[in-house]
C-alpha cells in the first residue's frame, strides 16, 4: 500500500536525521506521525492539507540535503495517488 510505503520511508527519514535543524527534526517526525495515523486508517481531514504546508516548509528551511529532499516522497504521492489520501479520511 503506497500509504504504508510513504509512511516507513518518513520514519526512516526521522531516524536519519541529524537532528541539527528544526525544519528537518521535526518535520520528519509531524510527518511519520500523521502517515501513522493515515495508514491506519484514522486520518483527519485537515492532514493532506498540513502534509503540503510541512513539506514545503522542510524543503524550503531545512539546512542539508536529507531534510530538503524528505518531503518528495510525500508530495509526489499527494500529486499521483491523492485518492489513497483520501480514501483513509473518509474511514473516520
Amino acid at each position: 500500500d503506497v500509504l504504508d510505503i510513504v509512511h516507513r520511508t518518513a520514519e526512516f527519514l526521522a531516524e536519519e536525521s541529524c537532528g541539527k535543524c528544526s525544519p528537518c527534526r521535526e518535520g520528519t517526525l509531524a510527518m511519520a506521525g500523521i502517515l501513522e495515523r493515515l495508514s491506519g486508517g484514522e486520518g483527519r481531514e485537515r492532514d493532506i492539507s498540513v502534509l503540503g504546508e510541512l513539506s514545503n516548509a522542510m524543503m524550503l528551511a531545512s539546512l542539508c540535503g536529507l531534510g530538503q529532499a524528505a518531503p518528495n516522497p510525500v508530495m509526489d504521492t499527494l500529486e499521483h495517488f491523492l485518492s489513497d489520501y483520501e480514501e483513509q479520511i473518509s474511514k473516520v
